[in-house]
């Protein structure tokens, strides 16, 4: 007997010897795949096989029926992971309890091809001339022009098929982890709606462990969604039918496990199409009175298209605080129609300003917005270093209350109209910054005294930047003003055997501006003699 001796390049070949655990999860899907078994094949390989066989002196491999059914699964599982791990997650002995060994290959053209493959691997060699085997299962199957090998190896238990089975092409219903599962759409993404109105989708798997193995999927395993029926629809066989122009994503899912699936953003184009155009010039306008006319910009690529002869334009509501509509229709060469709105919005707000302060409280004032229905006030979150909505009123005052003394704080303001159920909001406001009162200083005392000078203390205010102390002169009929950063402070060049009167206040400063409290009682303190 002749041995084959050459060794053939740029195809895969894997074994394994098997064991029938299973580690399958949970989440699975199911999909049918049609592919041709080539019974004629299989028979040639166990022939080459054999041939080796008895070349080294080993008992020739009988085709065993069971084990054929099983390599003949086998293959076409590979078309969708090419792996000795199932699609489903459990290993190739749960095809049949006979299986105890299984070489795989992929592309090779005929069967010359892939025993060559096997017998220049050592551990495939192995399996295949081993003594310890005496059946054999050998599967064959071609899918979108690639050719799948797969054999299976016995011991025992021997089911001889007299008979070789008819080539034949069959539809197989195959169960597949999700995480083994990847779809791809192949095709155009772009299409012109002038030139083509519909389009069949093409929707591939692609196996993950051969990443240039693609096998297209049956529509009937597919659900097919899109996005937006007016611009995009698509029936259950995956044919997309173009409405209009636009974008739209296309979903497609397997009816098995919507956990697989692929989104693709299927864009459609018209010439000429007013849509389809870039228009500009379109914002916010603020309330006047009038009606308003935005002077829109409408461009097909350098070509500015010129009103009344391009386009025609309408307005309604354009008047009033609310939303204003534009309808723009095509005319000329030019075909198709839009709506565009744009806001009309109230004035902003001016002359925010503090009225009154308190230690927990501001009252603010601003000046009257025309045709209104109130106004928004708006307080800074140092925490979220936002502004967050305080409240709203109808008045041109408005008082904020549990504040916190000589705390800064940072308010705006904007005004609305209510529109049937929407508010349209005008600019905020100018930000007002304001401090509220400190508290009065309290529980002024002598620390100690000596014959010119008098160390005074209080309770500490909180939130204060510092205080100011003030100590009369009887010689100029007025106090004299001291600063200190602390809740003491030691006057100094005084008079012995004086009474002086002295009273404190506490300030909050932020930036160059003063929050100041309320005085303290006077403290009377008299110097040494």
């Amino acid at each position: 007997m002749k041995r084959i001796v050459s060794c053939i390049l740029g195809m895969v070949f894997i074994i394994i010897i098997l064991s029938t655990k299973s580690n399958a999860a949970s989440s699975t899907a199911t999909m049918d795949i049609t592919v041709k078994e080539n019974y004629t094949y299989a028979y040639n390989v166990l022939k080459l096989v054999n041939i080796e066989r008895e070349i080294e002196g080993v008992p020739k491999l009988t085709m065993d029926k069971e084990l054929l059914d099983a390599a003949m699964l086998r293959a076409s599982e590979l078309v969708i992971y090419y792996s000795h791990t199932r699609p489903n997650g459990k290993t190739p002995g749960t095809t049949c309890g006979k299986v105890y060994a299984e070489n795989i290959a992929a592309f090779p053209k005929i069967p010359r091809n892939a025993v060559e493959g096997w017998m220049c691997s050592p551990p495939h060699r192995k399996t295949m001339l081993s003594k310890d085997y005496i059946s054999t299962g050998i599967g064959v199957v071609e899918c979108d022009g690639n050719l799948y090998w797969v054999q299976l190896f016995g011991k025992n238990r021997l089911n001889a098929i007299s008979t070789k089975p008819s080539d034949r092409e069959i539809t197989k219903t195959i169960t597949a982890l999700t995480d083994k599962l990847k779809l791809s759409y192949l095709g155009k993404t772009e299409f012109n709606y002038d030139d083509i109105k519909k389009s069949k989708t093409n929707i591939i798997l692609q196996n993950l462990e051969i990443p240039r193995v693609q096998t297209e999927i049956k529509s009937n395993d597919l659900k097919y969604e899109s996005s937006n029926s007016k611009i995009l629809k698509v029936n259950s066989s995956g044919t997309m039918d173009f409405v209009s122009s636009g974008e739209a994503k296309l979903t497609v899912s397997l009816k098995s496990n919507k956990a697989v699936s692929i989104n693709q953003k299927i864009k459609i184009k018209r010439e000429n199409y007013i849509p389809d155009l870039q228009i500009s010039g379109i914002k916010n306008y603020i309330y006047t009175g009038k009606e308003i006319i935005p002077q829109i910009i409408i461009k097909d690529g350098d070509y500015t298209l010129i009103k009344d002869k391009d386009y025609k334009i309408t307005y309604t509501n354009n008047k009033n605080i609310g939303t204003a509509s534009i309808y723009i229709e095509g005319i000329g060469k030019y075909s198709g129609e839009i709506k565009k709105t744009f806001k009309i919005i109230p004035n902003k707000l001016k002359g925010l300003k503090v009225s009154t302060k308190s230690t927990s409280s501001i009252t603010i004032k601003y000046n009257k917005v025309d045709n209104v229905s109130g106004y928004a006030i708006y307080k800074y979150n140092p925490t979220s270093k936002t502004y967050k909505y305080y409240g709203k009123t109808k008045n041109t005052t408005y008082k904020i209350n549990k504040l916190k003394s000589g705390t800064v704080y940072k308010i705006k303001v904007r005004a609305y109209k209510t529109v049937g159920n929407t508010n349209y909001y005008g600019d905020y406001s100018q930000i007002l910054t304001v401090i509220t009162t400190p508290n009065k200083a309290t529980k002024l005392k002598v620390k100690s005294k000596t014959r010119n000078k008098l160390n005074i203390t209080w309770k500490k205010v909180s939130n204060a930047s510092g205080y100011k102390v003030y100590v009369y002169n009887t010689s100029k009929k007025k106090y004299d003003v001291y600063n200190t950063k602390k809740n003491i402070i030691n006057i100094k060049k005084l008079k012995a055997g004086k009474t002086y009167k002295i009273k404190v206040r506490a300030y909050r400063k932020n930036g160059n501006t003063y929050s100041y409290g309320t005085y303290s009682s006077i403290l009377k303190a008299k110097t040494k003699r």
